[in-house]
């Protein structure tokens, strides 16, 4: 990150934190670099962003028709990539965010079309409405497997979790369902459906549909959660007792630090709680703070936090393992950056692996 800033310094760092985050995904690093050379100012990049889906599209849409489909789900994930990238960008109801962010749908049903290990598509009925997500078997297991409900963070969405989060516990055995709860994805976009501190409740009936999964074993369920997901998760576990362990990357005991330690990130937290304004919204998440209930956890937690996160302190992650009631691990990254993005590569499987261990 620090090196795209040096490269990049007219671009906004909290949109280059998105590009960085994708880049580490699978996102090209020539497309990226074309496009930070060419926009002179930040209004140019949802339009930038979303001229390369285009052209990533037209090219996976040429391999189609020469029937080339491995090459053609690379290229429309690729489009997946830069459409998210203007979807990043908009934190406003608009015709604008709608559009892209439907693209983001299109490409990434076809990035994944054939795939050994497809995201199986759910709906957790909810109020009236239905919120989407996906499943993703256990591989190479038969009969009943462990499953993880995984919570991302304020800006994230189901489909980048498939890479990210569902196939690396699918790896191991364990199954992994992704849902577009309240303030993301398309239960924000499409549904309206705003956050809402009391998580348990669109997490419990996510939960209901998991374990009405016939090849799901009910009795060793994890939970995890990321950024703001490390505030839901442990919320959520605290409440619900069918969750055996869960594991937080990047802890949030109290929302309204975010909102204090990393100001780039307000208009994407309005926009996911419906607010009209900076002060309704900074009001509203008051509520989100896990002070009283962490005492009360009595299963297996383990935080693991980068001890360079720009977003959210490793304060943050020390004060939830102190006030944790119930058995607890805290592994602090030196130098990770947040979620912890920069060392990944042995983060990822450190806590995955701990979970997996634990149901």
């Amino acid at each position: 990150m620090a090196d795209l800033l040096s490269r990049y310094p007219h671009l906004d760092a909290h949109v280059m934190r998105a590009a960085e985050r994708m880049t580490r995904a699978g996102l090209d690093e020539r497309t990226a670099d074309k496009i930070f050379v060419g926009i002179k100012s930040d209004e140019e990049w949802p339009g930038a962003w979303e001229a390369a889906g285009k052209d990533w599209e037209q090219e996976a849409l040429a391999a189609v028709d020469a029937r080339h489909p491995v090459t053609a789900r690379e290229f429309y994930r690729q489009a997946f990539f830069c459409y998210r990238l203007a979807d990043f960008y908009y934190t406003e109801d608009t015709e604008n965010k709608t559009r892209v962010y439907l693209a983001t749908l299109r490409t990434f049903a076809e990035a994944v079309r054939g795939v050994a290990l497809p995201p199986e598509p759910i709906e957790v009925p909810y109020n009236g409405v239905k919120m989407p997500g996906y499943i993703v078997r256990a591989a190479n297991r038969s009969g009943r497997t462990p499953a993880v409900l995984h919570i991302y963070g304020a800006d994230g969405c189901k489909e980048e979790q498939y890479w990210n989060t569902a196939l690396h516990f699918s790896a191991r055995g364990v199954a992994c369902m992704i849902v577009d709860l309240p303030g993301g994805g398309a239960a924000r976009r499409l549904l309206k459906l705003n956050a809402r501190f009391d998580y348990e409740v669109p997490a419990r009936a996510a939960l209901e549909v998991l374990l009405s999964q016939r090849d799901i074993d009910p009795d060793r369920i994890g939970l995890s959660g990321s950024s703001m997901g490390g505030y839901y998760a442990p919320r959520v576990f605290a409440r619900e007792p069918r969750f055996k362990a869960c594991v937080v990357n990047s802890a949030l005991t109290d929302v309204m630090c975010l909102w204090d330690f990393y100001p780039p990130i307000r208009p994407q937290l309005i926009y996911n709680i419906g607010a009209a304004s900076a002060a309704e919204a900074t009001t509203a998440y008051q509520a989100f703070n896990l002070q009283e209930l962490l005492p009360k956890v009595d299963r297996p937690l383990a935080i693991h936090h980068g001890g360079n996160d720009r977003l959210i302190p490793v304060s943050e992650a020390q004060k939830m393992h102190e006030l944790l009631g119930g058995p607890k691990e805290l592994v602090v990254w030196p130098g990770g950056s947040h979620n912890c993005g920069s060392v990944i590569a042995k983060a990822r499987p450190a806590f995955t692996d701990w979970l997996v261990d634990h149901i």
